[in-house]
């Protein structure tokens, strides 16, 4: 794959997970730039949606209803990622795709892209 994607990484979680996520992207080669952004609010002022929208970001995956949900609505194009934990009704009223991991909506993004 040719470099040229700008990823931004916007966790909520961040503290807990900025290793790992860091020492997994270091493994790839596809991305030009990756910019790391971390917040204490899922939505609204200052959730990931207002931060997608500050950042620029056309794209969202995750597996919070209420962060998508919202992103969807502000227009950004989500990828939604089946936890076995949660509910996902807004997502097949709206006939949006489910996928089962982060691998398959990775894939499904740059098909799409192609």
């Amino acid at each position: 794959m040719e470099k040229g994607i700008e990823l931004v990484v916007c966790s909520w979680c961040f503290p807990n997970s900025r290793k790992e996520v860091l020492a997994t992207l270091e493994k790839e080669d596809w991305f030009t730039q990756v910019t790391f952004i971390s917040t204490t609010e899922r939505t609204g002022a200052g959730g990931k949606a207002a931060l997608c929208n500050q950042y620029g970001c056309t794209t969202i995956f995750g597996d919070g209803m209420d962060i998508l949900k919202e992103c969807h609505e502000q227009g950004l194009e989500i990828y939604c990622i089946r936890n076995p934990n949660k509910a996902y009704s807004s997502i097949s009223d709206q006939r949006l795709p489910l996928y089962t991991s982060f691998a398959d909506a990775v894939k499904a993004f740059f098909k799409k892209a192609k």
